[in-house]
Parts: structure tokens; sequence; C-alpha cells
């Protein structure tokens, strides 16, 4: 896969991810994350060497660390 490919894929699953995790309070205009997101980005289809992560908290922030690879698992938990 060349890399302008794997660019549009990681780009549209992570649109994805952002778009399920977003919602926007009644009562303000700025979005807050209903769910606390860990996706963690593997060099490979192994799953063997983590190269990236992102994490998006219940309170709506993102830190973020390494490379976005198409290599990738995702776990989200519901914010209480």
């Amino acid at each position: 896969m060349n890399s302008c490919l794997k660019i549009a894929v990681v780009a549209v699953a992570m649109t994805g991810v952002a778009g399920l995790m977003m919602a926007l309070p009644a009562s303000a205009g700025a979005p807050v994350s209903i769910s606390d997101v860990t996706t963690t980005y593997y060099s490979d289809a192994t799953h063997s060497t983590i190269v990236g992560r992102r994490h998006y908290g219940c309170d709506g922030r993102l830190d973020a660390s390494g490379s976005i690879t198409p290599y990738m698992s995702v776990v989200a938990l519901e914010c209480e």
C-alpha cells in the first residue's frame, strides 16, 4: 500500500473514531467526550511493536505520541 493511501485510510479511521466519541452537550457549544478512547498503533500487522498512541479522555483532551499507522487496536470505555 503506498503512503498516500495509508494516510487516507488512517484519516478516515480517525475521523470515524473521533465522530463516535464526541457529542455536543445541551448547555455548551464545545464538544465533550462520551468515551475514553485509546488507540495504539503498531509497526506492522503482527502488532508486536508499538509505534504510537492516541488517548482521548473523558475530559475531551487528546494526548498523543509516536506515529500513526494503519495497524491499530482501539479500546473505548464509556465515561461516567
